[in-house]
Order: structure tokens, then sequence, then C-alpha cells
């Protein structure tokens, strides 16, 4: 009895050991899968991670870019006015003018009308005349209503000396004659020497002024000029003398050539016409 006894509490014994470790290895195992399971990191935390190296950039944090420069816009300040020095000369809408006008031969010396200017005398910077000031001549523009400008071009086609006084001739404008000596002799002259000796080949642009005191400007429509032959060493004529007939009812006015422009930059007269 007592040996039936001793196997049954041995068999209970045995049984209770049994079940205590099954009940421990489940709660283990359990718990680890909840562990595995808590681990376990979400999908799109796994794609962040296998993509590490091709991130996609607007995932990135943005870099920092600097703002275009601003052009500053321009102030408003008034550049200053320069007056130009033309308005101190010629009123080209008070005058006209022509350039190259004729050209006449007489013993091989040529002479060319290259410019005559006609204007209005209020038009044109005072004095006219400035060596006439200079030395106290008169002003022979006192009485006169318009001014008229004469340059030539003279040209000894010769092989010996000539004589010409091409600031000496008589001009008339629509009916007034005028004696260009009276001129000359007060200074109204300018350029190179137009009267006088020419050596072989000499070429000489000079001119004269006059003035006309019965008709304005814009009505001159008419100019005659005569200029005495050349002649030689002993006074003997070379040709006929120069006549020219001159239609300037027309004209315009032109602006003066720079090859006759050189020639009579003197005092201000370079700032005008």
């Amino acid at each position: 009895m007592n040996r039936i006894i001793m196997i049954i509490i041995t068999i209970a014994l045995l049984i209770s050991a049994c079940s205590s470790p099954t009940t421990s290895s489940m709660d283990i195992e359990t718990a680890i899968a909840q562990t595995q399971a808590a681990q376990v990191p979400p999908s799109n935390v796994e794609i962040l991670k296998t993509s590490n190296s091709n991130t996609p950039k607007e995932l990135l944090s943005p870099t920092i870019t600097k703002k275009p420069t601003e052009k500053l816009s321009p102030t408003n300040t008034k550049k200053p006015i320069i007056k130009s020095t033309a308005t101190i000369g010629f009123d080209t809408t008070r005058g006209k003018a022509q350039n190259y006008i004729a050209v006449q031969d007489s013993g091989g010396v040529t002479i060319e009308v290259a410019r005559i200017l006609i204007a209005d005398k209020t038009a044109i910077p005072q004095p006219i005349c400035p060596d006439a000031v200079v030395v106290g001549l008169p002003d022979k523009f006192v009485d006169k209503i318009t001014a008229v400008e004469f340059i030539f071009r003279i040209t000894n086609n010769t092989n010996k000396i000539v004589n010409l006084f091409a600031g000496a001739g008589t001009v008339s404008v629509n009916g007034e004659q005028i004696d260009l000596a009276h001129y000359r002799n007060v200074l109204c002259t300018f350029g190179d020497d137009i009267g006088g000796e020419f050596l072989p080949g000499t070429v000489a642009i000079g001119g004269i002024w006059a003035g006309v005191k019965r008709t304005s400007w814009d009505q001159v429509s008419n100019i005659l000029i005569s200029i005495s032959s050349p002649f030689g060493m002993l006074y003997e004529d070379l040709g006929p003398d120069y006549y020219f007939e001159i239609d300037a009812s027309g004209w315009t006015f032109e602006p003066i050539p720079d090859e006759l422009k050189w020639m009579w930059w003197r005092w201000w007269r370079g700032r005008w016409m």
C-alpha cells in the first residue's frame, strides 16, 4: 500500500515539474514575438533606409540660394544742360549759301568762286570784320542790312610770276554796285591773300566781306562779279578780265566744306559758317 502511495506521489511530482517549464517557455516565446513585432519598422521607414543613395530631391532640405541682386532704379537727377557754342554762331534760318559756283581762266590763272554766303547782318556774330575793330577802322556795315561773303580759289597754272587782285574787284548785288576795295582796305578779308603776286603753281584760298544796304538777304537773286585780268612782271595783260553772272534766286543754305574752312579759322570765326 505504501508502495502504491509513493508511486502516486512520484507521478504527481513529475507532472508538476513538466507543466511549469512548458508555460514558462510559451511566455518567453510570446514575449520574444511581441518584442520583434514592436521592432519591425513601418514600410515607409524601410523605404527610406533602403533608398539612402537615391533620396528624392523633395525630401532633401532645400539649399539656401541667394536672391539675384536687384538693380537700383536710376535716380531722377537731371543732367546738366550744356549750351552749344552754335548758339553764338550763324543763324542758318536767316541766310543762304552756295559752294563751288563758277570757274573762269584767264592767261593760265584760274579763279573759282568757291562760296558765296548771303545773310541778314544781324544773324552774323559781330563784328564781321574783327581786324578792323582791333585797329580802330570804321565799321563799313553800320548802314547795311545784308552781309555777303565771297570766297575765291586762285590757281596760277603758269610757270611764271603773275599779279592778280581779286580783292579789288567790283560786284553788283541786285543792281547795287559795290567796290570790294573799300572792304579790303578796312581789313574785311580772311584766309590767304587774294591780291598780289602769285608764284608758279600757287593755290590761294581766301575771301572778303561786303555789305548791301538796299536789299534784304532773302530778296537777293542776282550777283555780278568783275575782276581785272592777271598781268605779268612788266604789267602786260595775260588775258581778258574775269566776269561772273550768278543767279542766287533758288539758293538754300549749304554748310561750308572743310577744304574752304581751314583757311579762315582765325579768332572766333572757326566756330561758325
